[in-house]
């Protein structure tokens, strides 16, 4: 059995294994490889959005069955709720409560569903919003499709205008700070202050329709860009005429979300299913048992790819 060293490298012939007193760092393993590609286990019919929990656990919306699953960690399933018209996003705060966004031709409703599966409505829209995020003060944030409005609703169903941007939106996340940041229509995605002061941080494909954070707190979008359809996750660039892809994805993915460690959840209507992508992993270390994370990559330096220099 080979034995990595903690910063990534293998101990020459001779030389002598850290000690679990001795302190070292922690150096991310690469291995060439594919992602693990797995299909949950939930049957749905039209997945229009998905949210990884920090726990593991995985939430779908799925449109065409009007209902709320969970996914736990080791697949079992459960059907939080059901019989709601014209779902397109969720949230999931960190108490497990579960926010659906339900749209008409006019207007949208949101919901709040209890970990035990208890529905009510906390508040009505007079336009159909886009992006639905929960911070960790108890308020919601969404948007007005038709105007690019930045909405704010507290706990007791009260909205407000937090920001009035300059084109309609189509998606927004929650920074760290619980900061929105507004993807709008034509690619352009800025961030909004507390006082609703807005600014541009980049540039994503103009078709692109949703964001996410990734764990390392750079902003992500899906979307199609102008030299091709193939549905794609982009980074931000500082220049609308560029590009920077960070994923390829299956045709007709509509959703995307990341876990803790930046491995992806994707919803496919076309495929009726939903994917984990999973190519990041934590092994604890042979000297301290700490985590440490391990890296599956199709672009791996040889020095880290031998089958010889893994344990």
């Amino acid at each position: 059995m080979c034995v990595v060293l903690c910063d990534g490298r293998f101990p020459a012939r001779g030389q002598d294994v850290l000690q679990p007193s001795v302190p070292h760092e922690h150096a991310a393993l690469v291995v060439r490889s594919r992602p693990v590609i797995e299909r949950l286990p939930l049957r749905v019919i039209t997945p229009k959005d998905v949210v990884s929990s920090g726990s593991g656990r995985v939430y779908v919306a799925d449109n065409g069955g009007k209902a709320v699953f969970r996914v736990a960690s080791d697949g079992q399933i459960a059907l939080l709720a059901g019989d709601l018209e014209g779902l397109v996003r969720i949230s999931v705060a960190a108490t497990g409560d579960v926010f659906a966004l339900l749209n008409s031709q006019g207007s949208g409703r949101i919901m709040h569903i209890t970990p035990a599966g208890h529905v009510s409505e906390i508040a009505q829209t007079a336009f159909p919003a886009s992006g639905l995020a929960s911070d960790r003060a108890g308020s919601l944030l969404t948007t007005n499709t038709r105007t690019g409005d930045v909405i704010a609703i507290d706990a007791e169903g009260t909205t407000r205008v937090l920001a009035r941007l300059t084109q309609p939106a189509s998606d927004l996340v929650l920074d760290a700070l619980d900061n929105p940041i507004v993807l709008l229509k034509a690619g352009k995605v800025v961030s909004v202050g507390a006082e609703g002061n807005s600014q541009v941080i980049g540039y994503v494909p103009r078709f692109s329709d949703r964001l996410q954070l990734h764990p390392d707190g750079f902003v992500v979008a899906l979307g199609t860009s102008d030299e091709d359809s193939r549905s794609s996750l982009w980074r931000l660039t500082a220049d609308p005429a560029e590009e920077d892809r960070f994923a390829a994805l299956p045709d007709g993915t509509s959703a995307f979300a990341f876990d803790g460690l930046g491995n992806l959840v994707l919803a496919n209507p076309n495929l009726r299913a939903v994917t984990r992508v999973t190519s990041r992993f934590q092994i604890p270390c042979p000297h301290c048992a700490e985590p440490v994370t391990m890296i599956f990559s199709t672009v791996a330096t040889p020095e880290f790819s031998e089958p010889r220099r893994s344990y």
